[in-house]
């Protein structure tokens, strides 16, 4: 948040003493997964890398659908 927003908000606050401020959770919801799929799978895809998929490990693997790619 820039410092800008932040002074707004603090000041919005500072106003409104009834206002309750929301917790909002900065980490990553749901499974994490071991590939990044935009990042770096499709990316050798693009670069028709063929040995992308052999260089994974199991794991990485299963979580790669190929009927998907």
């Amino acid at each position: 948040m820039n410092n800008e927003v932040k002074d707004w908000v603090d000041e919005f606050y500072n106003l409104n003493p009834d206002a309750v401020k929301e917790e909002v959770e900065t980490g990553k919801k749901g499974k994490e997964y071991k590939n990044d799929l935009f990042g770096v799978v499709i990316p050798a895809l693009d670069r028709r890398n063929k040995k992308f998929y052999g260089k994974l490990t199991e794991e990485q693997q299963k979580e790669i659908s190929i009927w998907t790619l």
